[in-house]
């Protein structure tokens, strides 16, 4: 050792050791055209056409991922394998055992009514920080009284974390949800409204304020013509939530936990004490600050409220549990319709 190492003892740790985010920007693709690899990850159509064949729905709807004008890097495509071809979910939940790096998911299957195996999958993303999505040119969904689509099934299951598009286009080789999906985990943080969005890969409906008003009834969305744009409306999921709040909170949510575990792991220990408290408070606090940032919730409405250690009971304590950290925040929302009131005199 020398005189210096011996004066000055400098120990960098690599941030890299800590815990990375969620995949926030990634789409899952599930179809069963390959039963060679369970899931894989594809940064080009080139590499999809490689392992697909051109006439293969993954390849399809993999060409509307990747052919928006705003760019994902990467999808990834599972498999259904025969074992489970009767159980969605079975295969869901083996994907995301060999891979869970991705926040939207879709089927290239257009199951038939009563739509069990994609209920039962749309029902088990409900138990997951994911966001499911379908499409659908069932005429039956422009029928005020329909009760069978798929659009009705999942607006009557509330499902928080489901959306359904109606457009006439939509067939075994045309695939809008993944479309849309890419608008929206390609945008910064998920944050971007859903709705007012030009797609690439299929024309709109003519669609008519009665066709509209039936859609928007059961929650769903539709592609039109507004003005002389095409465009989506209105963002939401079959709960009625707009999807931007869903995918904002899941964001949120993510970056506090990724925040407070990397402080916890990067350093050699957080004191029980109320500088302690007070870097957990810093962490949930810069959490906070980036989603403001983003436009998830209002800057000025953030109230963080931390325990004293003095008022912690002692069984926490030798627990090494922090209870009662608290934050209060206001969605920033977005303007989807405006109504102007005028006065004109001579």
């Amino acid at each position: 050792m020398s005189l210096i190492d011996d004066i000055i003892d400098v120990s960098i740790k690599k941030a890299t050791l800590g815990i990375t985010s969620a995949g926030f920007d990634s789409l899952l693709i599930i179809g069963s055209s390959k039963k060679v690899h369970r899931v894989k990850e594809y940064g080009t159509i080139d590499e999809v056409l490689a392992d697909y064949g051109a006439d293969t729905p993954e390849y399809k709807s993999a060409t509307f991922a990747f052919g928006q004008t705003t760019k994902l890097s990467k999808i990834l495509i599972g498999q259904i394998l025969v074992a489970d071809e009767d159980d969605y979910v079975k295969a869901y939940n083996a994907i995301e055992k060999e891979n869970n790096n991705f926040y939207g998911v879709m089927l290239v299957f257009r199951e038939e009514s009563p739509f069990t195996k994609t209920l039962a999958l749309a029902a088990h993303i409900e138990t997951k920080e994911k966001i499911f999505g379908t499409a659908s040119a069932d005429a039956k969904i422009l029928d005020s009284d329909d009760a069978t689509s798929i659009l009705s099934k999942l607006k009557d299951a509330g499902y928080e974390r489901s959306f359904c598009i109606y457009s006439k286009t939509v067939s075994d080789s045309i695939f809008p949800e993944a479309a849309w999906f890419v608008l929206m985990i390609s945008k910064d943080a998920v944050s971007a409204t859903l709705a007012y969005k030009t797609l690439t890969g299929f024309s709109s409906d003519k669609l008519t304020l009665e066709d509209i008003q039936t859609i928007e009834a059961k929650h769903g969305n539709y592609y039109t013509l507004l003005s002389s744009r095409n465009v989506i409306l209105d963002g939401k999921t079959a709960s009625g939530e707009y999807l931007d709040v869903i995918a904002g909170l899941d964001w949120l949510t993510n970056q506090i936990k990724t925040q407070i575990a990397n402080s916890l792991i990067l350093n050699d220990k957080i004191p029980y004490t109320n500088p302690g408290i007070a870097v957990i408070e810093s962490m949930l606090r810069n959490s906070l600050n980036a989603a403001a940032d983003r436009d998830i919730i209002d800057k000025e409405s953030i109230r963080v409220t931390m325990p004293d250690v003095r008022n912690i009971s002692l069984a926490d304590k030798q627990a090494r549990k922090l209870p009662d950290v608290k934050f209060e925040a206001r969605l920033s929302g977005a303007i989807h319709k405006v109504k102007i009131q005028g006065t004109v005199e001579l």
